[in-house]
C-alpha cells in the first residue's frame, strides 16, 4: 500500500468506477442506493428491453390499425342500414273491398245542372235590376228641372 495521498485518491476513484461499471453491466447494487438510481438500465438488459419495446410498439400499431378498420366498417354499416331502411312504414296490410266503389255520375250531373240553372237565374235577375236602375236614373234626369 502506497502512502501517497494522490495515489490513494486515484485508487478509490478507480474502485468506484469499477463498481459503477459492474452496476451498469449487471444491474445490481446495494439495496439502499437502488431507489436513487432506479432510472439507470443495466447494459446487459438493453437488448431484451429493446426487443420487448419493439414488440409492444408493433402490437400498438396493429391495435391502432384494427381500430381504424373497425371504425370504418362501422360507419359503412350505419350508412347501408340508413339506405336500406324503408321511408314509408306500412301500418296495415291492404284488404280487398267488400263492395265496388264507384262515383255517382248521375247525381253529379243533376247537381251540376241545378247549380248552373240557379246561377243563371241569379245572373238574369241581377242584370235586370241593373237595367232598371239605369232606366230609373235616366228617368230622374229627364224629369229634373235644369
Amino acid at each position: 500500500p502506497t502512502t501517497n495521498p494522490k495515489a490513494e485518491i486515484l485508487m478509490s476513484q478507480i474502485k468506484e468506477l469499477k463498481e459503477s461499471l459492474k452496476e451498469l453491466e449487471v444491474g445490481e447494487k446495494d439495496v439502499s442506493n437502488r431507489a436513487q438510481n432506479n432510472i439507470l438500465i443495466p447494459t446487459a438488459k438493453i437488448p431484451d428491453l429493446t426487443l420487448k419495446n419493439m414488440r409492444l410498439i408493433r402490437e400498438a400499431k396493429v391495435q391502432e390499425t384494427l381500430y381504424e378498420l373497425l371504425t370504418q366498417q362501422y360507419e359503412v354499416a350505419k350508412i347501408t342500414e340508413a339506405k336500406d331502411s324503408p321511408t314509408v312504414q306500412i301500418l296495415d296490410t291492404a284488404k280487398t273491398p267488400e263492395k265496388k266503389a264507384k262515383s255517382k255520375r248521375l247525381m253529379t250531373v243533376v247537381l251540376s245542372v241545378f247549380m248552373a240553372l240557379l246561377f243563371s237565374v241569379f245572373l238574369v235577375f241581377s242584370m235586370e235590376y241593373m237595367n232598371r236602375l239605369k232606366g230609373y236614373e235616366a228617368h230622374l234626369k229627364k224629369d229634373a228641372i235644369p
